[in-house]
């Protein structure tokens, strides 16, 4: 949920209106979007972006070194993930935390059954101000713009946000933010992703979550690594898949 790395203003954004309730995701930090990304596709009744980021997890081990905190979590099956997505699992995250923030989340499939494996790191990255704030690193990259009717368009230039931004960028896996307010670049790595989503709801939407300030807006964007449209990977019994996303910030 918060990460200061020594000499950085604040990393991950976290809304003051979060809500911590089991079933309800925090809005901020790293939620894990897992096993499906946005709405179910059959079933709208169902949680969107899965069940991973509203159940409690199993700690594992807490591993202190000199250059920082690797912490190990566990999800596994029970009756009540089986109820809405039918198959056995154990979902391992590490973070391992420091000067830079690296979270690895590897799935695997322990039932007898394959299956299609949607997820994201829904990273909320703090910026001292989303208007004097840009996005490099994607320039002619294709993506999927779900603002409105969803349409394939293709990058020019920095991403910039002056507006609702929602974009599936294909077959990217990294790029770099660059927070003008607070004077550094925060580069975002991914392995295992085949997209990188960036977001930010801007003022009309943030009007319509509670759990977001009316300015909650102005100081993040979401930068996730992710399996999100089409093309999803699938996981056979026994085998295990890996998803990693990589921070490291600097001074710009």
């Amino acid at each position: 949920m918060e990460w200061i790395p020594a000499g950085h203003q604040p990393m991950l954004y976290l809304s003051p209106r979060a809500v911590f309730s089991p079933g309800k995701a925090i809005r901020g930090g790293v939620p894990v979007c897992w096993p499906w990304f946005g709405a179910h596709r059959i079933d709208a009744g169902l949680p969107a972006h899965g069940f991973a980021r509203g159940r409690f997890w199993e700690w594992g081990t807490v591993d202190e070194r000199e250059d920082g905190v690797s912490v190990r979590m566990e999800l596994r099956d029970d009756a009540g993930t089986r109820s809405i997505w039918p198959h056995e699992f154990r979902l391992v995250m590490v973070a391992d935390i420091g000067a830079t923030l690296t979270i690895t989340l590897v799935t695997h499939n322990t039932g007898d059954r394959p299956f299609a494996l949607g997820a994201a790191l829904h990273t909320y990255l703090r910026v001292g101000d989303i208007m004097r704030s840009h996005i490099d690193g994607l320039d002619g990259a294709e993506y999927l713009d779900t603002v409105g009717p969803r349409e394939s368009r293709r990058q020019g230039g920095p991403v910039t946000f002056g507006g609702e931004v929602d974009r599936i960028f294909r077959h990217r896996n990294g790029c770099r933010l660059l927070d003008g307010a607070w004077g550094r670049q925060v580069s975002v790595n991914q392995q295992g992703a085949k997209d990188l989503v960036v977001w930010n709801p801007w003022v009309e939407k943030t009007g319509r979550l509670d759990d977001l300030p009316p300015d909650g807006f102005r100081h993040f964007v979401c930068l996730e690594a992710a399996n999100a449209d089409g093309d999803l990977p699938v996981l056979p019994p026994g085998a295990q898949h890996t998803l990693r996303t990589i921070i490291c910030p600097s001074r710009a």
